[in-house]
């Protein structure tokens, strides 16, 4: 059931920025969307470590790729905002790595 919940929330959070880029409503700030994720990924695991690994490993994996394809920007497109985005475009071997290992061990976690 976490993992159902995990993957509604991140479509969901997507689409939410989908509908600000759509409306040309730039994101310059990424600090109260982490805010707010990470405030549901605490309420939903309620202590359980490995949810919150598993939900945030899960987020990591598909997020972007999620809000790419909305946005029918290339799967692996990276931005010029936001810290992840600016720290992997210089290495794109290892931001897709972390995102393999993110989705296996995300979904590890939230099954176990």
């Amino acid at each position: 059931m976490i993992l159902i919940i995990t993957l509604l929330f991140i479509f969901a959070s997507a689409y939410i920025d989908y509908e600000h880029l759509r409306d040309n409503d730039y994101i310059e700030s990424h600090r109260s969307r982490l805010a707010l994720r990470t405030l549901f990924i605490l309420a939903v695991a309620q202590g359980d470590f490995f949810i919150m690994g598993g939900m945030a490993l899960l987020f990591m994996a598909l997020f972007d790729a999620v809000l790419n394809k909305l946005t029918k920007m290339d799967l692996l497109y990276l931005g010029s905002t936001a810290l992840w985005d600016i720290f992997f475009k210089k290495n794109k071997l290892l931001y897709i790595v972390v995102k393999v290992v993110s989705l296996f061990g995300g979904v590890y976690l939230l099954l176990l």
